[in-house]
């Protein structure tokens, strides 16, 4: 029997990808020796050197192998009218009929820009066509991509599809220290990126960055350590900005950036997990630095400025935890939460752990459907 996997996924650039697959490979007990991982990025237009398209050689590839998988991520987002899908997937018809083997479309995430109406027609055309190929099987995961498919698509959308948790939820913290986190030591993942003027009330990211840098001050001044965390390059120039409002006096004292290697899925990210876990409290606004921390039992603090993460709360039913930029009195209930969460270590990591028993039962499902899948289609 065959034993490599083909997997379209990203691989370089974002920590949180590499949470999702880590989390994927351990859960399905999967080797790294036996995966060809093909970077999603070498198909995208803009791509200079190794470009890749979804054409017959990599037909041929796929279908030499066991299984293939597609993602997890973002890949069903629907923003580009020129693809075939209306997304980064610009597969033809042709393409998709070629595949033999089962097709993993894994924890998928969907986000839409509206104005591109034939993008949007394109992508619920590929959309039901895959839903309707026997070898493909196609999950959706839980940050409210199914809600948004219903409110475009309408309800029949997700008929005979499984809404699955982030592949990161299942990720293995093999964290170097013990015991609780250090006392006065919060985490800040911060971003500028995907920041929605519409759904933060019209509070900019300059806005934001002083407020936010006005509270990471008090926290400094009462002798806290802080340590950032860094995603993705973006999240380079908001601490930038972050850093000159604050100042790079307080940068040399109190303050840690936590290692950021963007390609290391075994080691570097493991290094990475360990600064998350030094830490008594993590405001987060990256979906997997969230993500993460739910998983590793670590208190967490949604900070969202567009749908996605406050849709990922609501989904596991910890709305509570999460505060949007630019609802009212936004940055004092920061403040509140921040208190409260640091005086009730022990309550707020009970709530985690209850909210992850029922998350690891639903990934159970989803990998017992997976396995059976793979084994009735694999040729």
């Amino acid at each position: 029997m065959r034993n490599e996997y083909i997997h379209i996924a990203s691989f370089a650039g974002n920590i949180g990808d590499l949470i999702n697959h880590q989390g994927f490979y351990s859960s399905f007990e999967l080797e790294e020796k036996n995966i060809k991982k093909i970077e999603m990025r070498r198909f995208y237009r803009n791509c200079r050197e190794g470009k890749l398209e979804f054409d017959e050689n990599l037909t041929d590839e796929i279908n030499r192998a066991k299984a293939l998988i597609v993602g997890g991520g973002g890949f069903f987002d629907v923003y580009w009218n020129e693809s075939n899908t209306g997304t980064t997937l610009n597969m033809s018809k042709k393409f998709i009929d070629s595949i033999r083997v089962p097709v993993i479309v894994n924890a998928m995430g969907f986000h839409v820009d509206r104005t591109k109406t034939e993008a949007i027609k394109k992508f619920y055309k590929f959309f039901c066509y895959i839903k309707e190929k026997p070898n493909w099987y196609i999950s959706i995961r839980n940050d409210g991509s199914g809600k948004r498919l219903q409110e475009l698509y309408g309800c029949g959308i997700l008929d005979g599809l499984n809404i699955v948790p982030d592949n990161g939820f299942m990720i293995k913290n093999k964290v170097k220290c013990s015991g609780f986190p250090i006392d006065k030591t919060i985490g800040f993942n911060l971003t500028n990126e995907l920041i929605d003027l519409k759904y933060t009330n019209g509070i900019s990211a300059e806005y934001f960055n002083s407020e936010i840098s006005k509270l990471i001050l008090n926290f400094l001044k009462k002798d806290y350590c802080c340590i950032f965390f860094l995603h993705t390059p973006q999240d380079i120039t908001t601490l930038i900005k972050i850093m000159n409002q604050i100042g790079a006096e307080k940068f040399r004292n109190n303050i840690v950036i936590a290692p950021y290697l963007p390609f290391d899925i075994s080691g570097g990210l493991e290094d990475f997990l360990y600064y998350y876990s030094k830490c008594k409290l993590v405001i987060g606004m990256r979906f997997h630095a969230n993500v993460a921390c739910i998983a590793s039992n670590i208190p967490v603090i949604g900070l969202s400025i567009h749908e996605q993460i406050s849709d990922m709360y609501d989904e596991i039913e910890l709305s509570e935890y999460c505060v949007r930029v630019g609802e009212y009195d936004w940055i004092a209930k920061l403040r509140r939460k921040i208190s409260f969460i640091a005086e009730n270590q022990e309550n707020e990591r009970n709530a985690q752990c209850h909210v992850m028993e029922n998350i690891i039962a639903d990934y159970d499902k989803y990998k017992k459907n997976v396995l059976k899948f793979v084994k009735y289609n694999c040729i």
